[in-house]
């Protein structure tokens, strides 16, 4: 156990033997925690004693509640639920149910009763009996169950919500739902919000205002927007509907109408300013200022907060594009005159000039007959990338030398076998820059040494501190090439010259990066070190909070520092390095395929990217205004930044959409 304030270990609780699920402080202040082994243990605080200890179950606890402060409530992987006695351990009744297809699933326990589902069905059951009062078959895979007050709850499927008497388990009213992406909300005074989010026709969310005792819909609402992520019943006739896209909905009950939109609220641990669309818990009807027309007319505000706009292609004066896919990397190019290339499935191309919402389509061989220089681009772009082959097929072009020896050469160093792959980068000079992170060794790739093996050692370790800097050579705005010798940077030097980067590969290393001011940013831990260029002194760490899960960090043009995680983005200020937001993303991030760059028309733009069921585009200032780009259906595959500071986006299907967006959200 921590003090939360001071960071002090005021016990450590020793005792199970398995992984420990979770834990809940019960009404007395001591805690319960359950685990894997079976078993559940009820602790005290103030020196960590182990007082009690459930056990009894035959397969991991899989959650436990406090009822009426004398029992505990448990639920296991052996299929049981459990009721104990909370004085001294011993177990009171173990209810089974031989027909459920799955494990029961505590979800309500309240006034001698509770309720437990397995797949569609819910039991209920008496607690001081065990006995089993009535069974409701929903005929779904899976159901909800939700309290709705305290006589009744909610059974939920996709296709209705159902409401049932506490006390027998007899149904009082059915109350319908739109299918997939459903969901309700029971408020206050015995009314229902119910809502659908139609993602696969033109993203529209659509609410419905139920008084479910009497079966009757008082209103209905539809607008576009993204997922609903929360909801809150403000107590004064409102109702507050938070959404993946940041905008908080403001709903009046009577007459049911969405009577504005209000800026997220604020929230603050101390330091960041948090915004989270999924906790509305500190949401007050005082917190927004309902006022203004319909949000289909206009954009609204409340009265502080995260200020979120949703675009829709009109909006954007953007241009979508049905059924244009290819590869995930990408087999775009960007001509110095502004048009666009892109290459199709089928081998064909497609020239656009977005701007005239004009293309034409060429073959292979036309292609290479007008446009030669895109292939050309194509292989830069790849090879600036970071691709191996790419990089191979350059170098070995360039000198005359087989493309086999080349592979060879870089495969000696690859470390195969160790968890070692060495990461190159071309240099101006028509040699490659090879660097081995997890030893800290560097080479230099030259057709001009001896027995042609074209390989050159530079470096081994610089006296075992390179992992200061990631095991990555630190690339300065004009090229040249850095390396950390323990006390500073030193300028790296191959045959009395120095190494240069090319311009485009400068910005690719995404652990190292030398920002504004001669400051170097190194993504370190759970978040990154700033030390300065010219004496290599460590300036500040910047704690992105998020352990040891930091994915990565940009500098935004206004000189910002953002670092991002898989659920929550972070900004600091230029100068100071004051902390200023953390914006908790309601979706997780999936695998880390996400696309987060600065642009240079100013923010921050990231999508989730592939495997993730997201396919929102956003623009963050990296303080208080959002942008969301409601265009796309399926996985966001690529974004691009464009010379025109418009930029395209595209979906990760073979037959998904590209879109052009047109005047993207200038930030002041």
């Amino acid at each position: 156990m921590i003090d939360a304030a001071t960071g002090a270990v005021i016990c450590e609780l020793i005792g199970h033997t398995d992984y420990i699920r979770h834990g809940i402080e019960l009404r007395d202040g001591r805690l319960l925690t359950w685990s894997n082994d079976q078993t559940m243990r009820v602790w005290r605080l103030a020196d960590g004693v182990c007082e009690l200890t459930f056990a009894g179950h035959e397969d991991y606890v899989s959650y436990a509640c406090e009822f009426d402060g004398e029992r505990i409530i448990s639920s296991s992987g052996d299929k049981t639920i459990r009721v104990w006695s909370l004085k001294n351990g011993a177990q009171l009744h173990c209810i089974t149910h031989a027909d459920s297809r799955d494990p029961l699933e505590i979800c309500l326990a309240l006034q001698g009763r509770l309720a437990a589902s397995s797949g569609g069905a819910v039991y209920l059951y008496d607690i001081d009996d065990g006995r089993l009062i009535a069974t409701i078959d929903t005929e779904e895979f899976y159901c909800d169950v939700l309290l709705f007050d305290d006589e009744h709850f909610l059974c939920v499927t996709n296709d209705f919500a159902g409401i049932y008497a506490y006390s027998d388990g007899s149904e009082i009213s059915h109350v319908p739902l739109k299918g997939y992406l459903s969901g309700v909300a029971a408020l206050s005074d015995g009314l229902l919000l119910t809502w659908h989010w139609d993602l696969h026709g033109a993203k529209r969310l659509f609410f419905e205002l139920w008084a479910p005792l009497h079966g009757k819909c008082l209103g209905s609402h539809e607008c576009r927007g993204e997922k609903v992520a929360a909801i809150k019943d403000l107590g004064n006739g409102q109702i507050a509907v938070s959404c993946n896209d940041y905008r908080l909905l403001i709903f009046r009950k009577e007459p049911f109408h969405l009577s504005s939109v209000a800026k997220l609220h604020a929230e603050r641990d101390g330091s960041f300013c948090i915004y989270d669309p999924t906790d509305l818990t500190g949401l007050t009807a005082e917190a927004v200022a309902p006022s203004g027309p319909d949000a289909n007319q206009g954009e609204l505000e409340g009265r502080f907060g995260l200020r979120s706009r949703l675009l829709n292609f009109s909006d954007a004066n953007s241009t979508p594009l049905k059924g244009q896919s290819w590869e995930y990397y990408g087999s775009e190019a960007v001509f110095s005159d502004g048009r666009v290339a892109l290459a199709a499935d089928d081998g064909w191309f497609q020239l656009w000039d977005f701007p005239l919402k004009a293309s034409e389509s060429l073959s292979p061989a036309a292609m290479k007959v007008t446009h030669p220089e895109y292939f050309d681009i194509v292989r830069r772009t790849a090879r600036h990338k970071g691709n191996r082959v790419s990089i191979v097929d350059w170098f070995a072009a360039l000198h005359g030398i087989s493309e086999a020896a080349v592979s060879e050469s870089i495969a000696a160093l690859d470390g195969e076998g160790r968890n070692e792959a060495v990461t190159c980068r071309p240099t101006e000079s028509g040699e490659i820059l090879i660097w081995r992170p997890a030893t800290s060794e560097i080479w230099l790739l030259s057709p001009n040494i001896a027995e042609r093996s074209f390989v050159k050692a530079l470096l081994n370790g610089v006296d075992g501190k390179l992992f200061l800097v990631n095991g990555a050579p630190v690339i300065a705005p004009d090229g040249l090439v850095y390396l950390w010798n323990g006390n500073g940077f030193e300028q790296l030097i191959a045959g009395g010259a120095p190494i240069r980067i090319p311009p485009a590969v400068r910005e690719h290393i995404q652990s190292v990066r030398w920002c504004s001011n001669d400051r170097i940013v190194i993504r370190h831990g759970g978040g990154v070190n700033i030390r300065n260029a010219k004496s290599g002194e460590l300036m500040k760490y910047l704690d992105g909070g998020h352990g040891d899960g930091n994915w990565g960090f940009v500098e935004l043009r206004d000189g910002k520092l953002v670092t991002w995680t898989r659920t929550s983005l972070r900004s600091w200020s230029a100068e100071s390095y004051e902390p200023l937001v953390e914006l908790r993303d309601p979706v997780d991030w999936g695998p880390g395929r996400e696309f987060v760059c600065a642009l240079k028309s100013g923010g921050l733009a990231f999508a989730v990217g592939p495997y993730s069921g997201d396919s929102r585009v956003m623009i963050w200032d990296g303080a208080h205004e959002i942008v969301v780009y409601n265009g796309h259906r399926g996985e966001i595959g690529r974004l691009i930044e464009l010379s025109d500071g418009a930029f395209l986006t595209y979906e990760d299907s073979s037959d998904g959409d590209l879109i052009y967006w047109r005047n993207p959200a200038a930030f002041n």
